[in-house]
């Protein structure tokens, strides 16, 4: 729908300047939180297999940072365009991601829902918590918020 003045409204995305995920992933100590979440998502021995088997993140570990850093960028201030093309990018690498965990004998796969979900929770949650810490307060209803827009993010992954 146009405005009143016939100019056209600015596609913001799936969130926009006035949502507190632009607020709290926008900060400079969501950087912080990034590093926070890949700590707490090195604990997941199926993500983590797949990660050593199939990254290079030992030899290009800032292109690693950087990818992720960009497809947090595209789905939170992208437009929708953008978000759904980053995260076509993100399925599309993913499909290629099987195997089988060395030390549980698990198999593993990086499309897999539930891996991908916590991943997801765990990031999301993390910019919140460093949000909380060193950017700024929210209130409760903020956080819940800012936690409901985070599936709009995480939907863009699903099948």
């Amino acid at each position: 729908m146009s405005p009143a003045n016939g100019e056209q409204r600015k596609d913001c995305g799936l969130f926009g300047p006035d949502t507190v995920a632009w607020k709290v992933v926008g900060h400079p100590v969501a950087l912080i939180g990034g590093m926070r979440a890949l700590i707490i998502q090195s604990l997941h021995p199926l993500a983590m297999a797949g990660v050593a088997q199939h990254s290079d993140y030992r030899t290009r570990s800032l292109d690693r940072l950087r990818r992720t850093a960009a497809y947090v960028t595209a789905t939170t201030f992208g437009d929708t365009a953008t978000a759904h093309a980053a995260a076509a990018r993100v399925k599309a690498a993913h499909r290629r991601v099987r195997g089988i965990d060395p030390v549980t004998g698990r198999t593993y796969s990086a499309d897999d829902p539930d891996t991908q979900l916590w991943i997801h929770c765990v990031e999301w949650h993390s910019f919140l918590a460093v949000y909380r810490a060193y950017g700024g307060w929210l209130s409760a209803e903020e956080q819940d918020t800012y936690l409901a827009e985070g599936a709009r993010a995480a939907a863009l992954l699903e099948p």
